[in-house]
């Protein structure tokens, strides 16, 4: 698989993350559905408040009538399901070459190199795309989020 499409999940995923942490007013991690509701008109999905506590309770796993970013995302992600083998792979890659609680992008990069039939170029892409302040730094914060996203 192209690193290009697994750029693109990963950007499609910081991009949920960030609209998620927008409407998580009391930044607890958790959404309500009112608040469900307001999260996806802005990403363009009109949707009645039937519709919103109808996938209020599909992503909601724990069962207690709220959304964690984790249960979003994963719940979001499903569309990127033919990516999941190497996204899962790649997190993988990031989580084992860590060793504390960042990973500069040059590691990454030198992991992925060995791993996947990727370019540096578009080692360095992928990498890119997983730093989402663009400090040179990933957090394993955002790789277990991402992991969970992606399982």
């Amino acid at each position: 698989m192209a690193a290009a499409v697994v750029t693109e999940s990963l950007g499609r995923l910081f991009g949920l993350l960030e609209a998620f942490k927008a409407f998580d007013s009391d930044n607890d991690g958790r959404i309500t559905a009112a608040e469900l509701g307001g999260l996806l008109a802005s990403l363009g999905h009109e949707a009645s408040e039937e519709e919103v506590n109808l996938l209020l309770l599909q992503g909601d796993g724990d069962g207690d009538g709220l959304l964690t970013a984790e249960e979003f995302l994963a719940a979001q992600m499903t569309k990127d399901a033919e990516h999941l083998d190497v996204v899962v792979g790649l997190l993988d890659v990031a989580l084992q070459i860590s060793q504390g609680e960042s990973l500069p992008q040059q590691e990454l990069c030198q992991g992925l190199e060995g791993t996947f039939d990727w370019s540096p170029e578009e080692c360095k892409g992928v990498a890119a795309a997983m730093d989402g302040d663009g400090d040179g730094v990933i957090t394993v914060e955002h790789l277990c989020l991402f992991y969970n996203a992606f399982m």
